[in-house]
C-alpha cells in the first residue's frame, strides 16, 4: 500500500494515558477501507515508524476518515511519547 500524508482533525483524551486523533486526507479525498484488526504504520520520524490500530471499521468501504487510539507506553522508544506530546490538531502524520 501507498504512503498517505494525513491531517489531524481532531484529538481526545479518551482515558489517562490514551488519546485518540482523528486522522483525514487534507484534500478532503476518501481513505481506503478497513476492516477490524486492521493498523496502520505511523511514520513519526524518518527513523521510527510505528503500527496502530484503527478503532473504527469501515467495513472494507471507503471512509473520510481513520481514527486510531494510542496509550502512551511507560518505556516508550519514541513512538507513543512523541504523539502524546507532539501531535495535535491540524498537523500533518
Amino acid at each position: 500500500m501507498e504512503t498517505q500524508k494525513l491531517k489531524v482533525s481532531a484529538r481526545r483524551e479518551v482515558a489517562t494515558g490514551i488519546v485518540e486523533w482523528t486522522l483525514v486526507d487534507p484534500q478532503g479525498k476518501l481513505l481506503p477501507g478497513h476492516k477490524a484488526g486492521a493498523h496502520i504504520d505511523v511514520h513519526i520520524t524518518p527513523q521510527i515508524a510505528r503500527a496502530y490500530s484503527l478503532t473504527q471499521p469501515s467495513g472494507g468501504e471507503p471512509t473520510p476518515q481513520y481514527v486510531m487510539a494510542v496509550a502512551l507506553a511507560a518505556a516508550s522508544r519514541g513512538g507513543s511519547a512523541h504523539l502524546h506530546q507532539q501531535v495535535q490538531v491540524g498537523d500533518p502524520i
